[in-house]
């Protein structure tokens, strides 16, 4: 149990999202977090799926990527270990605007979007604080873009 208590408090160490939380709040907020396993090839989230929550990689490698309308691949970015995909269900119920396939064997820490909705209702620093990280990741994506 104390390995698993530990991966958690990793995985929402490791990122900009939670950096701003005092101790209490990840305490809290590490009680929501799940384990996945894919094996490589696997697809974790489709194109258009209802996302559910946040994808945290904690070991393996994946891509994000799309396909347009004759089926051609294009890969929008890599993730390893630390990074993250979903982080916008987060805030509100959406469809995923990419895929999401493990291209190692991968294991993911997830967070329900709806539990942790839940969860900000009550506290309201909290809310303010991952919707602070939030507009500063939409930022310096809008940065990239130009």
């Amino acid at each position: 149990m104390l390995r698993c208590d530990l991966c958690k408090r990793n995985c929402l160490g490791a990122l900009p999202l939670f950096k701003g939380l005092n101790t209490t709040d990840i305490q809290e907020i590490k009680e929501l977090v799940h384990h996945r396993i894919y094996q490589r090839g696997e697809m974790v989230v489709h194109e258009g799926d209802q996302l559910s929550g946040l994808y945290i990689v904690e070991s393996g490698q994946a891509k994000v990527f799309t396909q347009n309308a004759q089926g051609k691949e294009y890969t929008l970015r890599l993730l390893q270990v630390g990074d993250f995909y979903g982080e916008l269900a987060l805030v509100a119920p959406m469809s995923a605007s990419s895929s999401l396939q493990a291209l190692t064997p991968l294991k993911l820490c997830t967070i329900d979007g709806q539990e942790l909705r839940h969860y900000l209702l009550a506290h309201p620093t909290a809310a303010l604080s991952i919707l602070e990280a939030l507009a500063t990741r939409l930022r310096q994506s809008e940065r990239l873009t130009k």
